[in-house]
């Protein structure tokens, strides 16, 4: 038996209606969630010894000022450099021969040496004939030095900022450098650079350690460089929710959060020894942990703990991705 005219018009005005409520549904929804491309991104890789308990931490954030609702994820275009690409980077410095080892590639000739590390991303040149000398220098020039000594050798230098203002005095002692506050002696000077990444710092699993390192004598020669690759796809990212960190609870933060800096171990920093972990400041920043496909932000949180009668500055990672868009 057929439907009525009116029926059939009735059934068609409520399937229209459906369709209309679902694209609106679908419309109405944060742009954020539309927008996470990559669809859910794997926890940082980042090693940490020590548990964070919640007895132990409190958090007393001193920090104002707006925390964004939302941030970038960037994919690397390769997860590791590959023996091609490393072997025309050495080229490119000058290094013809064949290198040794298999995943840390190693070039020596003459009295430079060159070492590749294909997973880790990252490479450091020493030559070996600069000396340390005496006198007066700018870091500021020095840094432009370095900057032009990388360009020319073909790296990046796009969103490299030298920190002048943390340089380092290197003393000879045999073989090895130390670091001194002044010095009569020859010495070397370190300039470290930092990477910037949508207005946010780049950090690295070990924090305290800048993207890029040249050391020079104070007439600009290079002594030594170390140099982080940041392959990054900047062409193609994911728009991500963020966590409110300063409405987290302590709980939430005592299971996620990392501790990072200071170092552990014996006679450094002994996790049973602590008595209690302040939290006083936090800021957003880019990681990549080096091992992942991806550079994600993270909440850099800052504050002491109270080992003894001691107070020693500690450095925590939280992940900033909301925790239903991580792995």
């Amino acid at each position: 038996m057929g439907l009525k005219p009116q029926v059939m018009i009735l059934i068609g005005a409520i399937v229209v209606g459906a369709i209309g409520i679902g694209a609106a549904f679908l419309l109405s929804r944060p742009s954020s969630e539309g927008s996470t491309i990559f669809g859910k991104i794997e926890h940082p890789d980042i090693d940490s010894t020590i548990r964070l308990q919640s007895k132990k931490l409190t958090v007393d954030f001193k920090t104002f000022g707006e925390v964004p609702k939302t941030a970038q994820v960037f994919k690397m275009n390769e997860d590791e450099i590959s023996r091609e690409v490393a072997t025309a980077i050495a080229l490119n410095l000058g290094f013809t021969a064949e290198p040794k080892g298999r995943l840390i590639l190693t070039w020596t000739q003459g009295k430079k040496m060159l070492n590749i590390d294909l997973i880790k991303r990252n490479f450091d040149i020493k030559y070996q004939s600069t000396k340390p000398l005496k006198g007066k220098f700018s870091a500021e020039k020095l840094a432009k030095k370095a900057l032009k000594f990388m360009e020319q050798n073909g790296l990046s230098i796009d969103d490299l900022i030298a920190d002048t203002a943390n340089i380092r005095l290197l003393e000879a002692r045999g073989d090895e450098l130390e670091a001194v506050s002044k010095s009569a002696n020859p010495v070397f000077i370190e300039i470290g650079f930092n990477r910037k990444l949508d207005r946010y710092n780049m950090f690295y699993p070990n924090p305290t350690e800048p993207a890029v390192a040249a050391t020079l004598n104070n007439k600009g020669q290079i002594l030594w460089v170390y140099y982080k690759f940041a392959d990054i796809n900047k062409r193609t990212s994911g728009t991500y929710p963020l966590v409110d960190i300063k409405k987290l609870e302590i709980e939430k933060i005592a299971r996620f959060g990392k501790l990072v800096f200071p170092p552990t171990g014996k006679g450094v920093f002994e996790p049973q020894l602590v008595r209690t972990i302040t939290i006083e400041d936090f800021s957003l920043a880019y990681l990549d942990d080096q091992v992942g496909e991806f550079v994600q932000p993270v909440y850099i949180l800052r504050g002491f703990a109270t080992v003894g009668k001691e107070n020693i500055s500690v450095v925590i990672y939280y992940p900033a991705l909301e925790e239903r868009w991580l792995k």
